[in-house]
């Protein structure tokens, strides 16, 4: 997957100069892997984050190894793609074209969701993979389908800002290209609380709720270029075997 994810970047259709650093999340076999197959390539680094022994999985680590790429990087501008996520080949010159226009400091697309086996998810069974169950997954959708945010039988999620009364913030890390500049004042905060567990606060959302409070310049390009895969950690319920179990990935630890 991580051979997937750097391929997509290095193939992008963008006239600028992109470097690609990678963070290690304690994993040797992905350090080697990177040594054997980029040991040569000057666009491609990466450093290794080794593991506390309180450190654990989640939205915590995730917004802690973020804050510190964004400050490990020396690029104008930052993206974040996870290892198990592609992109199109005209997404950063679709966002860059966005920021341009509209002179923004943060611009992001929509996403394209798929399946780990890459069959896409076109929301047929009305549910919402991120849900804690069955029923949440569904009342989600419903919600997240009334604001046109998904519908059933597309694959696409409309990521959007809308800070009006009854609004719906949805943006999820993968599909942003923010200023560093911007990122290194805005970080994202790393506190989170059972609250945050059950009501599927992420860092992504975090994240966006910085950005709305720091005044940001946002603009969204209406482009579908980042292909999420489902089978991750937030959402491993959703792998498409016979021995997979819709019960979520993720656990509350006190």
């Amino acid at each position: 997957m991580l051979q997937r994810a750097i391929t997509s970047v290095k193939k992008q259709c963008f006239s600028g100069n992109i470097k690609t650093l990678i963070c290690i999340d304690d994993c040797p076999s992905t350090l080697l892997f990177l040594k054997e197959s980029f040991g040569s390539d000057q666009t491609v680094s990466w450093f290794y984050s080794k593991r506390l022994k309180d450190d654990i999985s989640g939205p915590s680590r995730l917004a802690h190894l973020r804050n510190f790429s964004v400050e490990y990087a020396d690029t104008e501008w930052i993206s974040f793609l996870d290892d198990d996520n592609e992109l199109e080949l005209f997404h950063y010159s679709e966002l860059m074209r966005c920021a341009s226009i509209n002179k923004s400091e943060a611009v992001h697309c929509y996403r394209q969701l798929f399946f780990a086996d890459g069959v896409p998810y076109c929301f047929m069974e009305e549910e919402y993979p991120w849900g804690r169950n069955s029923e949440q997954a569904k009342e989600m959708f419903k919600n997240l389908s009334k604001h046109g945010v998904i519908e059933k039988g597309c694959h696409v999620i409309r990521d959007q800002i809308d800070v009006s009364k009854g609004g719906i913030n949805i943006v999820d890390t993968n599909v942003w290209l923010i200023k560093r500049e911007t990122l290194l004042k805005n970080k994202i905060p790393s506190a989170y609380t059972k609250e945050d567990w059950l009501n599927i606060v992420c860092e992504d959302d975090k994240m966006l709720d910085q950005l709305i409070e720091g005044g940001v310049r946002m603009h969204c390009n209406n482009v579908p270029s980042v292909k999420y895969y489902l089978g991750g950690y937030s959402n491993a319920h959703y792998l498409r075997d016979n021995t997979s179990q819709k019960v979520h990935a993720e656990e509350w630890k006190e």
